[in-house]
């Protein structure tokens, strides 16, 4: 599943069996001129890996954390032992960067947490290794150093990540090349817990003391999502997963989008981390989410496509043609919900030169052929 704040290019992608992957940045569509269409989020290095226990085959169930918030959760069952880990993206700053909209953060940070309970009423073995991949382009070997808090991971100058292990005893502590290993006899009823920090910014490895205060990130997070949504449309369902179906499908939608121009424009995914906005596929994304009370997302993905007008008039990526009568459309119905004239009047301009160029493609069919009837 991928994490992310809303609408943000840096995306970190969270597995079923554990593994966790980043990207920090990549490029938008940005180049719509028929010919080159530039997107795709497909390579993720892989940052950490957990091993549950012995490292053989186990069930393992996943849900999200409140039924509809961005926090996979991943249980193992080993015997007695239950892990659960819960990853997500949450903001560290409280307020968005000056002229930017209200969800946007210059610094977020990926937090994992792995919660280590004996369900037994006897002790038991238990094991939690978490293992460092490769850098996928520099094809070196992140840097582990121990520190008191836990460990840090480095490569060159930059932190990738800070393992906290202050709260893992009873279990012992061990930092290996490449791994963090925790390891030992766990009394019943009792939890271990271990935490990793990946920082969606440039961080400095010095400076990894940051994430060692008591923030409540979880409760930061709902914080941040649950403003998102209190603009639109509240709906309750007598069904509860149905209610959190609608609302992780809006959560969803934000999550594969990214933005660009400090949040002035969004730039709405059509599949994730596989390809990026289409100027027809996107549209129905645009329209769902102004359906249900997202206005602000739909008008900044409209103006998406607006900046990318080609100079004939018209709007494509090299997919379609159609998907310029599809975002006018969209751009037409948007309007009919919000009245929004002050946004209007700034588009006009380029919407007519569209539409401009609509009129001369249906002028070349207005007339006879050599038999009298209607060219088409």
């Amino acid at each position: 599943m991928m994490v992310s704040l809303a609408c943000d290019q840096r995306k970190f992608i969270a597995c079923r069996d554990g593994r966790v992957g980043f990207k920090k940045s990549y490029e938008p569509s940005r180049v719509f001129d028929g010919k080159t269409y530039r997107g795709g989020r497909r390579n993720y290095p892989c940052l950490l890996r957990p091993t549950f226990g012995d490292g053989g085959e186990k069930p393992i169930k996943r849900h999200l954390d409140g039924g509809w918030l961005p926090i996979p959760v991943t249980t193992v069952r080993d015997g007695g032992i239950v892990t659960r880990q819960r990853t997500y993206v949450a903001p560290l700053d409280d307020q968005p960067p000056p002229g930017a909209p209200h969800w946007l953060r210059r610094r977020a940070v990926c937090v994992v947490e792995y919660c280590i309970e004996n369900t037994t009423a006897k002790a038991a073995p238990a094991s939690l290794a978490l293992a460092l991949f490769k850098h996928a382009k520099k094809g070196q070997l992140a840097r582990l150093k121990a520190v008191k808090e836990g460990a840090v991971v480095s490569l060159g100058k930059d932190l990738l990540a800070f393992i906290d292990t202050r709260r893992a005893a009873p279990l012992a502590v061990a930092t290996e090349p490449g791994t963090v290993r925790l390891t030992g006899a766990l009394p019943p009823r009792t939890t271990a817990r271990v935490a990793a920090y990946l920082p969606a910014w440039q961080v400095a490895p010095q400076d990894y003391a940051q994430f060692c205060g008591d923030v409540a990130w979880p409760e930061r997070l709902r914080a941040y999502w649950e403003g998102i949504m209190a603009p639109a449309t509240q709906i309750e369902l007598p069904d509860t997963l149905l209610t959190n179906i609608v609302r992780a499908s809006q959560v969803h939608c934000m999550l594969a989008a990214s933005s660009e121009e400090n949040g002035q424009r969004i730039d709405v995914w059509t599949s994730a981390d596989r390809y990026g906005a289409l100027e027809s596929e996107s549209q129905p994304i645009i329209r769902g989410m102004g359906v249900v009370g997202q206005a602000e997302f739909a008008r900044r993905g409209l103006d998406f496509f607006v900046k990318r007008y080609n100079a004939a008039g018209y709007l494509t990526t090299g997919y379609t043609m159609m998907g310029t009568g599809w975002h006018l459309w969209t751009l037409a119905e948007h309007f009919g919900r919000t009245q929004d004239r002050a946004w209007l009047g700034q588009v006009a301009p380029e919407v007519a030169r569209v539409c401009t160029w609509i009129a001369r493609q249906r002028a070349k069919t207005k007339r006879l052929d050599a038999k009298g009837r209607k060219v088409r």
